[in-house]
Order: C-alpha cells, then structure tokens, then sequence
C-alpha cells in the first residue's frame, strides 16, 4: 500500500488511513459471512432498502445499528423501516447468515444516536483593534446537517424450505432457504410478495452463500401505520449490509450511516477507511458541506469507503431512553379514555405515529365524528372536548399493546449503551460501486474520535 500522502495537501478531501481494519481492505468476505441488510429511506419514501411492489422505489439514504459480541458470537441488528402505501402492498425480504430471533425494535433508538452523534462545528472567531463592528468573541457551536428513518400457504414450489413462521408485532413473518433466486422469487411471488422480477441476479450471490431470507408483510388486520422497526438477533462474529440489493433502487451517492456497539471500535473490514480533509469542512456555516466532502473522499476511495463521524464510550447515552418511566400496569386499570390519554400524557410516552395507531384501534374515532378522520389527532388532542361521544375502553389490552410496542423494545433497545465503544461510520456509494458487501468488525488497536469538530 503507498504511504499516506500529508493530511490537507492538495486537493484532496480524504486520505486512506493505514490503520483501517485488522484484515487488508482488498480482502473479500464470502457471501455466506454477510450478516443481516437492513436499510431504510429517510430522504425518500421506501420500504427498508428492499421493494413493496413491482416498482423499486428511489433511495437516498440509509440507516442500521449492529451490537457485536464476540463473547456469545451473536450480533443484533436493529432496522428502521420507511414505507409509504397500501398495507396490503407491503413486502419485506433481507438475507441473513444463520437462523435469527427476531424482535421490534424502536424508533427512538434511531434518533437519540442520530442526534447525540452527529458531528459538531465548533469555531472560536476573535476581532483584534478597533473595529466599527462588534469588539469581542463568539462562537459557531450547532449540529451538521444530516440524515438522522396471514399466514403463509406453501405452494409446494421446488427448491425452497420454510424453515419457521413466527407474528413479531405487526408482521407476519417467514425465514426460509432457497436452491436459487427464481425459485426463492417464485415462491415470494406466490405467497403475495409483489417483488421485481430484476432481483434474480442481485439475490443469486446470496441465495449460492447458503443464506437463509428473512421476509414479512403486515398481518391481515394491520395498516400501513402499523410498520415499526424490527430487529433481529443471529449467530455471527461479523456485521455485514447486502448493499448489492440495494443497487436497484439506490440514489447517486447513497448515505449510508453505520451504528456498531462493541468491546471496541468498529471499522471496515471489506471497505476503506477513510480520514476526512477537515480543512476543506466550512465551520463557519457549521459544516454545511459535510456531507460532500465524505462523497468527495469516498470516491477518492474508489466509492467503497467509510468515515468515522464518531467512536467512544456510549455511557454518556444510559438512561436516554428511559423505559421506567412507563408504568403500563398502573395504565391497565383506567377504563374512562379520557384518563387513559391522561395517564399517556403524564408518563411521557412519544406522541409519534405509533402511538396515534394504537390509539385508533384503542380510542376509535367515534362515527358521529367520521368528518375528522382526515386530521384525528384534532380528537385525540382533546378528548374531554368530545366526552358526550366516549364509552369505556378496554384499558388492559391497550396496555398490553404498549408494553409489547413501546416498553418492551426500548427496553431491549436501552442495554446497548452498556458496551465499552460505539462507533458511527458514514459512506456516500452509488449504486455502480455496491458490487462488494460492506462488513464490519472490531479493533481493538483503533483509539477514540470526537463528533465535535474545532476551528
């Protein structure tokens, strides 16, 4: 490998670092190391990097979180699902290397680490003499701009093995093996997966690395608001993205953003690890164009590179989740809606679209006021304004459904801040260069990077 040319020189907007990763970067890892795909759209609507219908939606940007430990040889991986459309219309497919556990994650993990490890811009500017403007000392400190997200009839298809069937939350759920991609898309095909037909070539690597497919759609009675994250857990010591399903549906310069928490810091060990030009960064606008100079160093890279925005101790983040506030059982005995909402209110449970779903199918809109259904956070906003048209819910079971999709998962969510190192990587890639799957692996030799940057 050449040496390092001098940081900042030239014009250049990223070096190779020569202590990328504990393998050398041109080493390719076998399909059947790939660990689980999980992607997600922020920037555009889609369906976690995979296709809901026979029109592969455009991509811009994607987000997963890993845990690595070498110790149990599990890795988790949480996935953010974005999807706009019809319930029925949904379809979910990701590769994975073993059998996995799989669970609902949250979207608060998403964005509590977007948020608390975006890179910061910190500039100090100081006049000197006697200027007609202002005499004294300020400073820039903001956040970067950035992109934070039935049951099955086996048609007797050949070549395909369902290996379990299981209901996590809102899905319905199959893992299976297939002998090749047309009998795996034929069997999804004839089971109400309406995928696109040019995922062949895209899934065969996969499908020849013995992967097993991990593929849901939403249970009969669900809506399309009923989508939440979904995690899984698989025996594996590495954590790998099939980027090369993605390439279907990506955007120019894709970013990718990579969570992993582990004994130690994460880096790449298929791709490059690169070190950004930081005087080429604009602190004065905050960093405005922090994302272009990753593209920039990316594709200096050759495209098949990461930066790493963050690594360190993730203890600062205990308790940002903070799942004991909730107290469901106290919640389970309140039949009067309008205490149950009161209760919700005071113990602090988010005011997202998971909460506004379990409301409609808990507090329904009454029909008398069918004229809101366009806006019903007008009635749930206000429910003592509609008293008149309330009656006794079943207060258990709404407390039952917020355990499972509101407690339960951040609870889970919540034990990854309890590693030694979390690690945040970010790539820009176009769908020309996802032809290698990027993976992930621990370093222990790799020190600590600050998220704030100074000028």
């Amino acid at each position: 490998m050449a040496a390092r040319p001098p940081h900042g020189v030239g014009s250049g907007y990223g070096t190779v670092e020569i202590k990328m990763t504990l393998a050398s970067y041109a080493r390719l890892v076998p399909a059947a190391l790939f660990g689980a795909a999980l992607f997600t759209s922020f920037d555009a609507e889609a369906c976690g990097g995979f296709f809901c219908s026979q029109t592969p939606i455009d991509q811009s940007s994607e987000s997963i979180v890993f845990s690595l430990n070498p110790e149990t040889g599990k890795v988790d991986t949480h996935v953010q699902i974005s999807y706009e459309g019809e319930a029925e219309d949904f379809a979910w497919v990701v590769p994975v290397p073993t059998v996995p556990d799989l669970f609902l994650s949250t979207d608060q993990l998403f964005s509590t680490l977007a948020g608390s490890t975006a890179p910061r811009f910190d500039v100090t500017v100081r006049e000197d003499g006697d200027c007609e403007g202002y005499n004294g000392t300020y400073s820039y400190n903001d956040y970067a701009s950035s992109s934070s997200a039935g049951g099955y009839a086996d048609t007797g298809a050949p070549g395909v093995t369902i290996i379990a069937t299981q209901q996590v939350g809102p899905y319905d759920t199959v893992t299976l093996q297939a002998q090749s991609s047309e009998a795996l898309l034929t069997w999804l095909n004839d089971n109400g997966y309406d995928l696109p037909t040019q995922l062949d070539p895209v899934l065969a690597p996969y499908v020849a690395g013995e992967a097993y497919f991990v593929a849901l759609k939403l249970q009969n009675d669900k809506s399309a608001g009923d989508i939440a994250p979904l995690g899984m857990s698989y025996d594996a010591t590495k954590a790998g993205i099939p980027i090369q399903l993605t390439s279907i549906a990506a955007t120019p310069d894709m970013r990718l953003t990579v969570y992993v928490f582990g004994e130690f810091r994460s880096v790449p060990e298929s791709y490059l690890h690169v070190q950004l030009n930081e005087a080429a960064l604009n602190y004065v606008d905050r960093g405005s164009n922090y994302e272009d100079v990753i593209t920039r160093a990316a594709d200096e890279a050759g495209g098949q590179a990461f930066a790493t925005d963050f690594a360190g101790d993730p203890s600062f983040l205990r308790n940002a989740l903070n799942p004991d506030r909730y107290d469901t059982a106290a919640l389970s005995t309140l039949t009067d809606p309008i205490a149950f909402m009161d209760g919700i209110i005071s113990q602090g449970y988010p005011a997202d679209e998971t909460l506004l779903n379990l409301l409609l199918v808990h507090i329904p809109l009454p029909p008398e006021l069918a004229y809101l259904q366009g806006d019903p956070t007008q009635f749930y906003n206000c429910l003592e304004c509609y008293s008149e048209y309330l009656t006794p819910i079943d207060a258990a079971a709404f407390a039952a459904d917020l355990q499972e999709v509101v407690v339960e998962p951040l609870i889970r969510a919540e034990t990854l801040f309890q590693y030694s190192w979390l690690s945040r990587m970010t790539s820009s890639i176009s769908p020309a260069e996802m032809t290698v799957d990027p993976v992930f692996v621990l370093n222990p030799d790799m020190g600590a990077v600050s998220n704030v940057r100074t000028a």
